[in-house]
């Protein structure tokens, strides 16, 4: 099978590193409007998706959409997201949201042909990891404002006592402050709890 995918430098020594099928032929690209030129692709992986409109190629596409759903995006079809977020590509398991349930199937078929676990997940904004991971980091940055802690005080307790490979502050400087404050904003359109902090808010 070949694939497609658009990714930038790091994001394909990620995808490298979790390693790839004998049976799959990659094809690199740098941008969104080159991996729709890569006519002998039976599948594309865009992890640069930046939330513009979709052309319809006919080829199944997954997208990094972790904030915008198929449904905003109006990608009903032969589409399917997820989080290309930094540290979310070398996940163990990706979420993968679908609206039609005959995209269920060409998405199964990818992840076998890759060699790689997935979830499918409902199509709302955040998945489920990138929303509890801005919902802790946001947390965290409330708590720093009330001065409970320091910041490395407070990775190294989130760290020793739930396992995570990193602390809230880490993880938001290594997904990136943006990334954190635009889902928290989108999440907090219907629900206040999602509410940036004041002080995460002030680093965007």
């Amino acid at each position: 099978m070949i694939i497609a995918i658009a990714a930038n430098n790091e994001q394909k020594e990620a995808l490298q590193r979790k390693g790839f099928k004998e049976t799959v032929e990659i094809r690199w690209v740098n941008t969104s409007e080159a991996l729709y030129q890569v006519q002998e692709a039976e599948l594309l992986i865009d992890c640069l998706f930046n939330g513009s409109m979709i052309p319809e190629s006919g080829t199944p596409l997954l997208i990094h959409s972790p904030i915008n759903t198929l449904i905003e995006l109006k990608a009903i079809g032969n589409v399917a997201r997820f989080c290309a977020w930094n540290s979310f590509l070398e996940r163990s398991v990706w979420e993968i949201a679908v609206v039609q349930s005959s995209d269920t199937l060409w998405v199964k078929s990818l992840m076998e042909h890759l060699g790689w676990k997935y979830q499918l997940v409902k199509d709302e904004p955040g998945l489920i990891a990138p929303r509890v991971i801005s919902t802790v980091i946001n947390e965290a940055y409330y708590a720093l404002e009330q001065e409970v802690s320091s910041k490395a005080d407070i990775d190294t307790a989130m760290k020793l006592g739930t396992n995570y490979p990193y602390g809230p502050f880490e993880w938001a400087e290594i997904i990136g402050i943006q990334n954190i404050c635009k889902l928290l904003s989108k999440l907090s359109e219907t629900d206040m709890r999602y509410k940036p902090s004041g002080l995460l808010s002030a680093m965007e």
